[in-house]
């Protein structure tokens, strides 16, 4: 696993946060970057990154402790090429739950064919 944090322009302390977390581990990478918005920061992550599955996590994004070996797993025992999950969208005033089907369900395990 590696991870990429891209630092695209940012004006608070997060820059020099992530270069912290990479001198301590390993796997980070850390890309800075004037900010050039999301697409360039993917494409900036995709030009370096050398895994064979990707997943990207915004800054507004948080993600269960298990979401990356579930996937992980899930494409391993499926064969898919790309692989959606369920995900929950917190309003400033509310939470809401958006449902999707199970990882293994056939409509969110989907191979390059039905892409």
């Amino acid at each position: 696993m590696e991870i990429i944090i891209v630092d695209d322009g940012s004006v608070d302390d997060s820059g020099r946060l992530s270069d912290e977390w990479e001198k301590r581990d390993h796997r980070i990478k850390v890309i800075h970057q004037e900010n050039k918005g999301l697409s360039a920061a993917r494409n900036a992550a995709m030009r370096i990154c050398t895994g064979e599955y990707l997943i990207f996590v915004d800054g507004d994004d948080v993600i269960s402790n298990d979401m990356i070996e579930s996937l992980y797993q899930a494409s391993q025992k499926t064969k898919a090429d790309c692989i959606f999950c369920q995900y929950e969208m917190i309003g400033p005033n509310e939470k809401e739950f958006h449902s999707t089907k199970e990882i293994e369900d056939e409509g969110f395990v989907v191979n390059i064919e039905k892409i």
